[in-house]
């Protein structure tokens, strides 16, 4: 089966174009893969450090209100 009467170098050039431009996209579906894995990791990373800042600022003030009251009230 031939090519519309194309020569055979030119269907060798556009199958050559045709692989390079799949193996561009399989290379692009890959990093884009990557950057969606790093997007999850970072947006974990940030809402666990939001977390422990909250709940350093919580055991300050709890260290706080308890070394304003007593540990005893003297009847």
């Amino acid at each position: 089966m031939q090519d519309s009467g194309a020569p055979e170098s030119e269907r060798g050039r556009r199958a050559d174009t045709a692989s390079q431009r799949l193996a561009d996209q399989i290379t692009l579906v890959i990093l884009y893969h990557m950057l969606q894995e790093s997007a999850i990791q970072l947006q974990r990373e940030m809402l666990q450090m939001l977390q422990d800042k909250e709940n350093e600022e919580q055991r300050q003030r709890i260290l706080t209100l308890g070394a304003r009251e007593p540990l005893y009230r003297a009847a």
